[in-house]
C-alpha cells in the first residue's frame, strides 16, 4: 500500500505540475508564434476551444506507458504480458494519414480526430476536461488583457521527463 501512495504521491507533486507547466510554456508560445489566428479568436471567441484543441495537439507530450496484462498479437506484432509500451501521442497527433498538415497549427479541423494527448479510451486522462477547460480560461484571459504576444529569446527544450513529459528551459515572453 505505501507503494502505491508514494506513487499517487509523486503524481500530484511532480509530474502534474510538470505537465502543467509543459502545457502553459507551450500555449504561450502559440499564441506569440500565430498572431494572425490570436487576432481572429480574439475577434471570434467561439472558436477558443479550437485553438485550445489545436494548442493540445501540437503540444511537446510525447505519451504514457501502459504494462501489458495480457500477451496480445496486433496486426502481426506480438505484445508478450507483463511487458511495457509507450503510447506515442505525439506522434499519432502528427500523422498525415488522419491530419491534413499536421504539423501546421489549424482552427479548421472539424472533419478530423481529437487530439489523443491525454490518450483515448478506458486509459484517457481523468482530468482532461479540467486541462481543456483550464486552457480554455487561460486563453480568454491573456486575450481580455493583452493585444500582442511576442518571443523575446527562444527556449531550449529539455529531454522529455517521465518518459513523456518536455518543458522548455530559458524561455522568455512579452505580452502587452
Amino acid at each position: 500500500h505505501m507503494m502505491g501512495y508514494m506513487f499517487i504521491q509523486s503524481l500530484w507533486t511532480v509530474v502534474i505540475p510538470t505537465f502543467a507547466l509543459s502545457m502553459y510554456q507551450h500555449l504561450a508560445m502559440m499564441m506569440c508564434k500565430y498572431p494572425d489566428i490570436v487576432n481572429r479568436v480574439k475577434a471570434d471567441r467561439s472558436l477558443v476551444a479550437k485553438f485550445a484543441r489545436e494548442a493540445l495537439r501540437l503540444a511537446p507530450l510525447k505519451g504514457g506507458i501502459r504494462d501489458i496484462t495480457e500477451t496480445i498479437d496486433y496486426h502481426g506484432y506480438k505484445f508478450d504480458e507483463n511487458g511495457r509500451i509507450l503510447l506515442y501521442t505525439y506522434g499519432a497527433n502528427r500523422d498525415p494519414k488522419y491530419f491534413k498538415n499536421p504539423n501546421t497549427f489549424s482552427l479548421d479541423r472539424d472533419d478530423e480526430p481529437l487530439p489523443v494527448t491525454l490518450a483515448y479510451g478506458p486509459h484517457h486522462c481523468t482530468g482532461d476536461f479540467l486541462v481543456k477547460h483550464f486552457l480554455e480560461i487561460i486563453i480568454n484571459e491573456m486575450l481580455d488583457r493583452f493585444d500582442t504576444f511576442k518571443i523575446t529569446k527562444e527556449p531550449e527544450l529539455l529531454p522529455a521527463m517521465f518518459g513523456s513529459t518536455t518543458v522548455y528551459s530559458g524561455l522568455e515572453l512579452k505580452f502587452s
